[in-house]
C-alpha cells in the first residue's frame, strides 16, 4: 500500500488557538479533503464532510479541522480527560520519528474535552486506536472548539517539545486522523487502515514530507502546586471545647527532555488530591465513604500560631 504523501506547509505567522480559523495562514495552508469509514460501511466515504489543516509554526505543529455536520446534532457530552465518552471526536496521530512503530495521539471532542496518548503496541481485535493507547503518557497541548452553522471546528497545538523527532535537516513524519461521529456509530479516517491490515497500523500512516528549519527547544515543565486546609474538632478537655489545626503542603510535577528521546517525569511531594478514585464506588451504608492517605503535612496549633513553628510530622 503506498503511503499518502502531504507536503508540510511552514508559517510564522502566529496563531490563536480559539477555535476559529480566522487567521490568514489557515486559508493558504495545504488540506487534507474528506475521510473513509472505518465503521459502518467500511471503505466509503464519511456521511459528513471533514478537511484538516496543517501548520508548521515556529515551535509548534498546528492543526485545524473543519468537521461538517448539522449543529443541534453534534454530541457534545463533558467528561473526565482520558474518558473516550459518548460524544463527536476528532483525533491526530503522529508518528514524528517516523519509526513507523509509535506514535503520539491526541483527540478533542466536541465539548473541548482532552484524549492524549503514546501508541506503542498492536491494535485489539476490533482494530479500536483508544483501546490500544498508553493514556498514562502525559503531554501540554492545546485546543479549542466551536460550533457554527455547517458543523463543528477543533483547533490544536502541540508544541514541539511535546514530540520526539531527529535533527535531520529533511524530515517525513507519519500522520493520520480519526473522526467519530457519535449518534451515527460512524469512525472515519485519513488514510483509511482497513481492519484485516491494522496490526501494522503506524506504519500505514500519511506522510508529512519536506519538514524543515524546526527543533524541539527546550523541554522543561514545572507544576508547582500549594495546598492548604483547616481542621475544626470539637473536644472536650475542660479548657475549650474546640481546636482549630491549620495544615500546608507543596510540591511540584516535573517534566524534563534530555534529547530527542528521553523524557524524565518526576513529581516532588506527590498531591494525592489530584488523584481521581474509583467512580464506581456504590455505598449503601449509614456511614459517609472516606478517603485517606498518608502524607507529611505542616500542622500549626490554634490560637497559639506566634509560638509554635511549623513541622514535618511523621506519617
Amino acid at each position: 500500500m503506498c503511503a499518502l504523501e502531504y507536503p508540510a506547509y511552514f508559517s510564522n505567522s502566529r496563531i490563536t488557538i480559539d477555535g476559529h480559523i480566522d487567521e490568514e495562514a489557515w486559508q493558504t495552508a495545504n488540506l487534507i479533503k474528506g475521510l473513509y469509514q472505518l465503521d459502518l460501511n467500511e471503505g466509503l466515504p464519511s456521511a459528513k464532510y471533514s478537511e484538516v489543516h496543517i501548520i508548521f509554526g515556529e515551535s509548534s505543529l498546528y492543526i485545524a479541522a473543519i468537521l461538517n455536520d448539522d449543529p443541534a446534532l453534534v454530541e457534545k457530552s463533558l467528561g473526565r480527560r482520558y474518558e473516550y465518552n459518548n460524544a463527536d471526536w476528532f483525533l491526530v496521530s503522529v508518528d514524528s520519528r517516523y519509526s513507523r512503530k509509535e506514535a503520539f495521539t491526541y483527540g478533542v471532542n466536541a465539548a473541548g474535552i482532552h484524549l492524549d496518548g503514546q501508541l506503542r503496541k498492536n491494535l485489539t481485535d476490533d482494530g479500536s486506536l483508544v483501546k490500544a493507547l498508553d493514556i498514562s503518557w502525559n503531554a501540554i497541548w492545546y485546543s479549542a472548539t466551536s460550533t457554527n452553522s455547517e458543523g463543528w471546528i477543533a483547533e490544536i497545538e502541540i508544541p514541539y517539545s511535546m514530540l520526539r523527532f531527529t535533527g535531520n535537516e529533511n524530515q517525513t513524519w507519519g500522520i493520520h486522523f480519526t473522526r467519530r461521529i457519535a449518534r451515527l456509530g460512524e469512525v472515519s479516517e485519513w488514510p483509511l487502515v482497513p481492519k484485516m491490515e491494522r496490526s501494522n497500523f503506524v506504519a500505514q500512516f500519511g506522510q508529512l514530507t519536506n519538514i524543515q528549519r524546526i527543533a524541539p527547544g527546550n523541554n522543561i515543565h514545572i507544576h508547582p502546586y500549594l495546598l492548604a486546609g483547616l481542621n475544626y474538632t470539637e473536644i472536650s478537655d475542660g479548657v475549650s471545647d474546640h481546636r482549630y489545626r491549620s495544615y500546608f503542603n507543596f510540591g511540584s510535577d516535573l517534566k524534563l527532555g534530555f534529547g530527542s528521546g528521553i523524557m524524565l517525569d518526576a513529581t516532588i511531594t506527590p498531591d494525592f488530591g489530584q488523584v481521581l478514585p474509583d467512580p464506581a464506588v456504590i455505598n449503601l451504608t449509614t456511614f459517609e465513604t472516606t478517603y485517606y492517605h498518608n502524607q507529611r503535612f505542616s500542622y500549626i496549633d490554634w490560637p497559639n500560631i506566634g509560638d509554635i513553628m511549623p513541622s514535618f510530622l511523621n506519617s
